[in-house]
């Protein structure tokens, strides 16, 4: 058999004889018979049989046997794609299409109708569409049931209608009873959830193929327990309709589910094998079939990097460049970690960043104005920062971060990466590798280089200067000379515009840079306000440089060969070393720095008025600098040990400086210079203030601290400091107001400088008696100068200097007076005595001086002594008195000035009683063991005071009187005790005093006894009474004895005594009981038994005799014998009259116990 025909030849003669002849072929579709275009290949195959005779003759042609056949069989299960939806943007991403087709958004629905006909709407998450196709060779027939297990790590959506096969031509078209359908199934248990999209609109987004009818309801069973849904498919009929263009009529079901695993949401991938089974209705295997899907998301967290882009930035003095970072974590907002609430997130950034903490935000949309509850810790050590923010939200982490760029320096790279903790795979990684901070390009052959010059600031790199004009030139070296020089006029002139940029070779510039040339760029004017840099900046550019030690020559612009002799190695390498030289680059980065101004504080100090200069002093002297009558700048020279150092404030950082410097300042401008006093204000010119402690007089240059700026790089600011040495003084006469006339009109004051007389001055009372010298020098030879003062003599006055300070005294007659203060109250009983009083002295009955004060630290005693005793040639009477108004005391006072005066304060302390009884609890001395008296002790606040003898003459009562209320001002606390009585307890009320005793206690049993046979003539009564005797006298009332209580009584808590006499108790039967006798025995202390005598009557018995004379047994023949049954009969009669009085004893014992009772 080869190609497409077969040639079977039969080696004998077939003879049918009208029979039937059956040739069975087996065939396989061979690996070419499907379309390599199809997504489900699939083809029809027809076998033809021709019959021939032995004559080659045809004689039959059967064309009857077709099938189509599908590559991956009748029934198989196929994934579409997968992706993550974002329910709040309605937008897809991460999309991956398995089998073709169109995206997401047309195949997944994003609304449906459920079961209970609520519209279910999809939510964020991750998405697999899974497509079961049924029939599709259209070789099945009748009803399959499929069973579809569900992978762990995911979670079915729904079930629908995808797609389903028609007929086209006009007779069949849209024929349901033709088309599959998905059928209801009944009887599967509660644990079965119907999730088949029901007969409604479908979402407008998720549109499905034209074929069948796709608003069917599709019924689709879940069973969370097994994890397998089940679906049934009916009306399912095999494809052999030849006009059937299409070919079959199969059906595709469409499971959409969501992803649930952790693991997989945070990135790290993972294969999910899903399963179908094929069943019968019968419940037989028909076919199986599985598919296996690797899915990994990928943007749990999507990082990216904002803020300026420094590459290619060249940086001419130390700075700090900004840059933003924002990453987007949980993006659909789904359980990632089971089990939890929170998430870790750790971001790992590299050293050269600094993050600030402060921007540090974390939302739940970059327009929220509110930040999630997250925690955070920072690991500078370790370069990391570690988040716990809230599971289950997309989240917007967003911070800003400093890089830092020191001159002259290349940061290689500049990364950042985040990553869920334990799932390093799903990190986010933002690098920027090789950032550079220094000039930096390349340059492909036949391409126009460009020289790009930035302007800024030399103290701030990120501030662009506007205005600076600079100009190119060509230019040659001199390898002897080592120089360069220009080689005629500028061939550009360009100015820096607002973002600070100047270009030379730009593609709208006249004149085009060169390769293998050197030029000169100079700056020709500095921006306003700025020192323009007079160096020139030189920059080589050439095709290649020495690689791996071996020198390679640049080229020749012309021939583009080496050549040595344009430039050699040694000029190469001098050209390396003093200027920029730069190889295979395109444009080339030039930073370029501008100064502003400084001015130098040039301090000096000088003793007196005079210009001779002095060392600087120790210290700090701080200087500030105002623009605007702001301050912009402080500047701290500080002396120690002859060191000076300086430190320069602004904009709140101190920066330590080389020099005594005022940076930044704008050119051509004015400002505001002054030194500063101890206070930190500005000193004015020509105006003394405290620096350091010491007084200085500062003057600065031309009289003003307004200072105008240059264009040169650095000014002088002069400040002088002169020390301004003043003494001063006054003169005090201590003399009575010139009582005795003998003070001087004037005085002479002499100055002294280091001992020795320099100056000399009148001092008198048109002076007020005060005086200075000034403008004294400090210094001498280097030291401080020590001044001091004297006078000349003054006659009958003494002198006393202190410090600049001279006073003369002169003493006229003095005497003393003294008061003392006693007080008579009690010793302040009652704690009214004032802590202090005040006395005036008078002097003639006037007031001399203030009141004293009198109190306890003085001993209530004052004296006044250096009174004048004489006054216009008089003695002068002095007086005393008390000025302070007391409550509840008088007050006189004796004595005189000679001897003392004595204030007597008198006050009447308050008394007051104390009173109380006796009370005997001991049941009216019963035992005789009361005393006669007892003894009552009055303590005062604890401490006896008192005490006194209560007894029956004073009815047990008593009282303390005349007892004092207050003791140091505080209320007396009294109270009593007693001496102790013996055998009675004390209890104490107040004042009053009870005195108990319990006498001594007994008790005492009665028992009953019967002795009458147990009772047996019946005639017992149920009860008795019994009475208790004390001393003869019946003591409470009778108490009844009975069987209940075994005929037996206690009496308890009896008094055992009686006025010192043990009482007798007796006890007797109160009841009359008729037939028995009372007797009594036994004793109080053993119990006393009451014995009931009673003697029962005799016995009769009754027997039957059987011994008649005729020896009949009969009851007739019966006697009622009433005596002993004994062998002797003689005297019958006696024996029965015995028997009838015995009887008759009897019943009258009978009656009365029944009287009794």
């Amino acid at each position: 058999m080869s190609g497409n025909a077969g040639i079977f030849t039969f080696n004998k003669a077939i003879d049918l004889n009208n029979q039937q002849l059956y040739i069975i072929v087996r065939t396989e579709p061979n690996a070419n018979a499907f379309s390599t275009t199809q997504a489900r290949p699939a083809a029809t195959f027809i076998n033809s049989l021709s019959m021939r005779n032995s004559s080659n003759e045809s004689f039959t042609s059967v064309n009857s046997a077709s099938m189509k056949i599908a590559q991956d069989g009748t029934n198989f299960k196929e994934v579409g794609e997968f992706g993550n939806y974002d329910a709040s943007s309605k937008t897809w991403s991460g999309v991956t299409q398995v089998s073709g087709g169109n995206k997401p958004s047309d195949k997944i629905l994003l609304s449906w109708a459920t079961a209970d006909g609520s519209t279910q709407y999809l939510s964020s998450g991750t998405y697999v569409d899974y497509r079961l196709v049924v029939n599709y060779a259209g070789n099945e027939e009748g009803t399959l049931r499929l069973e579809d297990v569900v992978p762990e790590g995911m979670e079915p959506v729904y079930v629908r209608y995808f797609w389903t096969a028609k007929y086209f031509w006009s007779t069949k078209k849209d024929d349901p009873s033709l088309q599959p359908e998905i059928a209801p199934i009944t009887n599967l248990g509660d644990n079965w959830v119907d999730i088949g999209v029901k007969n409604a609109a479908l979402d407008g987004n998720a549109g499905a193929a034209t074929a069948g009818n796709l608003r069917k309801s599709a019924y689709g069973y879940y069973d969370s327990s097994t994890r397998t849904i089940k679906i049934e498919v009916s009306n399912l009929s095999r494809d052999t309709d030849s006009e059937d263009s299409v070919g079959t009529r199969d059906i595709q079901i469409q499971i959409v589910m969501r992803v649930t695993d952790p693991e997989v949401l945070k990135g790290t991938g993972k294969t999910f094998t899903n399963i179908m089974n094929v069943y019968s209705t019968a419940g037989s295997l028909v076919n199986s079939s599985s598919t296996e899907t690797k899915i990994a998301v990928t943007d749990s967290i999507t990082k990216n990097k904002s803020g300026s882009d420094i590459s290619g930035t060249t940086l001419s003095t130390s700075n700090q460049l900004q840059t933003s970072f924002t990453m987007t974590v949980n993006p659909r907002g789904e359980d990632l970690l089971e089990n939890s609430d929170t998430l870790t997130l750790v971001d790992s950034y590299s050293e050269n960043l600094d993050i600030n903490l402060s921007s540090l935000q974390v939302k739940e949309s970059a327009d929220s104005t509110e930040n999630v509850s997250f925690t955070y810790q920072i690991d500078n050590s370790a370069h990391t920062l570690t988040l716990v923010i809230p599971d289950n939200k997309k989240l917007i982490i967003s911070y800003d971060a400093t890089i830092e760029a020191p001159l002259g320096t290349t940061i290689e790279t500049i990364s950042n990466e985040a990553y869920w903790y334990g799932y390093r795979s799903s990190k986010s990684k933002w690098s920027a590798t090789k950032v550079k901070v220094e000039a930096a390009g390349s340059i492909d052959f036949g391409t126009t280089p460009i020289i790009k010059i930035t302007k800024v600031d030399s103290q701030n790199a990120l501030k662009t200067l506007e205005g600076a004009q600079f100009s190119l030139y060509e230019t040659t070296y001199s390898e002897t000379d080592k120089t360069f020089e220009s080689t005629g006029n500028a061939v550009a002139t360009e100015t820096s515009n607002a973002d600070g940029t100047v270009t030379f070779g730009a593609s709208s510039s006249s004149y085009k840079l060169q390769f293998n040339k050197i030029y000169s760029i100079v700056e020709t004017s500095a921006p306003t306000g700025y020192i323009r840099s007079s160096d020139p900046v030189y920059i080589g550019i050439f095709r290649t440089k020495t690689i791996n030690n071996v020198t390679v020559y640049p080229k020749d612009m012309n021939n583009s060969t080496d050549s040595a002799d344009v430039w050699n190695t040694s000029v190469l390498n001098d050209l390396a070393s003093i200027a920029n030289i730069y190889y295979t680059g395109t444009e080339y980065d030039y930073t370029w720095p501008n100064s502003r101004t400084s001015v130098r504080i040039s301090k000096n100090f000088y003793d007196g008025t005079s210009n001779d200069p002095v060392t600087f002093p120790s210290g700090d002297f701080r200087f500030g600098l105002y623009y605007g009558g702001q301050l912009l700048q402080t500047l701290t020279i500080s002396n120690a040990n002859g060191q000076l150092t300086y430190l320069r404030t602004e904009n709140g950082v101190t920066e330590a400086e080389n020099q005594p410097l005022f940076t930044g300042l704008n050119t051509n401008d004015v400002y505001t210079i002054a030194e500063l006093d101890d206070n930190g204000n500005q000193i004015a010119n020509a105006a003394s203030a405290t620096i350091n402690g010491e007084t200085y007089t500062v003057t600065y240059p031309n009289d003003s601290t307004t200072f105008s700026t240059t264009g040169a790089s650095v000014q002088t600011f002069s400040i002088s400091n002169h020390t301004s040495v003043t003494i001063s003084g006054t003169k005090t006469w201590d003399d009575n107001n010139n009582q005795d006339g003998k003070r001087p009109d004037h005085i002479t004051v002499k100055l002294l400088a280091d001992g020795n007389e320099v100056r000399s001055t009148v001092v008198n009372s048109s002076t007020s008696w005060a005086y200075s010298f000034n403008d004294l020098p400090k210094y001498r030879d280097g030291h401080e100068i020590s001044y001091s003062v004297i006078e000349d003599a003054v006659p009958d006055y003494s002198t006393e200097i202190t410090g600049y300070d001279i006073t003369n005294s002169y003493t006229p007659g003095k005497t003393s007076v003294t008061v003392t203060k006693v007080w008579d109250d009690g010793n302040n009983q009652d704690g009214i005595r004032p802590e202090s009083v005040q006395v005036q002295l008078y002097a003639d009955g006037k007031a001399s001086g203030d009141p004293v004060t009198l109190n306890s630290d003085g001993n209530w005693t004052y004296t006044w002594d250096n009174l004048d005793q004489m006054k216009s040639g008089t003695e002068i009477v002095y007086t005393a008195e008390e000025v302070t108004s007391i409550d509840g005391y008088t007050s006189s006072v004796s004595g005189n000035a000679a001897e003392g005066f004595t204030i007597t304060n008198t006050h009447t302390p308050e008394i007051k009683r104390i009173v109380g009884t006796k009370t005997w609890d001991d049941n009216n001395n019963q035992d005789g063991k009361r005393p006669d008296h007892i003894t009552v002790k009055l303590l005062a606040d604890g401490n006896e005071v008192r005490s006194t003898v209560v007894n029956s003459s004073t009815s047990w009562a008593y009282s303390f009187n005349d007892l004092p209320k207050y003791r140091d001002g505080h209320e007396i606390s009294y109270s009593v005790i007693e001496d102790a009585v013996p055998d009675y307890s004390t209890e104490i009320t107040g004042y009053d005093i009870t005195n108990s005793y319990t006498p001594g206690k007994t008790s005492v049993t009665v028992t009953k006894v019967w002795d009458d046979g147990n009772n047996q003539d019946g005639i017992r009564p149920e009860s008795v009474q019994v009475q208790l005797y004390a001393d003869g006298k019946a003591s409470g009332d009778p108490v009844t004895l009975n069987s209940d209580g075994n005929w037996t009584y206690t009496w308890d808590n009896l008094d055992q005594m009686k006025s010192g006499t043990e009482i007798v108790y007796t006890a007797e039967e109160v009841t009359s009981i008729d037939g028995y006798t009372s007797s009594v025995s036994g004793n109080a202390a053993e119990g006393f038994t009451i014995t009931n005598h009673h003697t029962p009557a005799e016995k009769t018995t009754v027997t039957e005799d059987t011994n008649s004379s005729g020896g009949d047994s009969s009851p007739s023949a019966s006697t009622l014998n009433l005596v002993p049954d004994t062998a002797d009969h003689t005297d019958v009669l006696r024996h029965g009259i015995t028997a009838i009085l015995s009887l008759t004893t009897a019943l009258i014992a009978v009656v009365a116990y029944k009287r009794y009772q």
